[in-house]
């Protein structure tokens, strides 16, 4: 499978929220960003279950799977100064839970060459509802329909920090910026693709 094909097949996100509810995430940030701490109920009840949702799904179902979410969660709070006013707040809330999720497999990886123990990759993955398998396959096609708008380099950037793949022969400090530049011009995309 191409390493399109495998983040097209592990992804998920804005589409589990309806446009409105994105709204209100959108809006329960902002305002949360501004100093309106009442705000930050709203924004907890509309993101935890999209942001639990994605771990178990890039984590699939691995035990780390919740504290990624909680800890994406808590990122989300401690940074929410970095929030931009107007941005979409669910894309901003799952770049976070993403690189936590990374970070955890890898911890995972760690953690599994130090004890000599694959009973973590054994782990039976959580079996989805039919509802899920719908969103799931929605967001593929949407993220498929995102990517085909960026470039190959973006795209194999963006494969390659994701799923831990063959990097281009380019310094590191080379790389990270390319992955910058790649997720910025995804959230663009995204934000011209599917505007609510």
């Amino acid at each position: 499978m191409s390493k399109i094909g495998t983040l097209r097949k592990t992804a998920m996100g804005p589409r589990e929220l309806s446009p409105l509810k994105r709204i209100r995430l959108t809006n329960a940030l902002t305002r949360f960003a501004d100093g309106e701490r009442g705000a930050f109920d709203e924004v907890y009840a509309e993101a935890w279950p999209v942001v639990r949702g994605l771990c178990m799904r890039l984590l699939k179902g691995l035990p780390d799977a919740e504290d990624a979410a909680q800890e994406t969660l808590l990122k989300v709070f401690g940074r929410v100064s970095q929030y931009r006013a107007g941005e979409d707040a669910l894309t901003w809330i799952l770049t976070i839970a993403f690189y936590e999720c990374r970070t955890t497999r890898k911890k995972s990886e760690r953690r599994r060459e130090q004890d000599g123990d694959d009973a973590i990759a054994r782990m039976p993955t959580q079996i989805a509802s039919p509802e899920t398998e719908i969103l799931q396959a929605d967001l593929r096609t949407s993220i498929a329909e995102v990517l085909s708008n960026l470039s190959e380099i973006d795209r194999e950037t963006i494969a390659a920090a994701i799923f831990d793949q063959a990097r281009p022969e380019v310094a590191a400090a080379t790389f990270r910026k390319r992955l910058e530049r790649a997720m910025y011009r995804f959230k663009e995309a995204w934000g011209t693709v599917h505007v609510d």
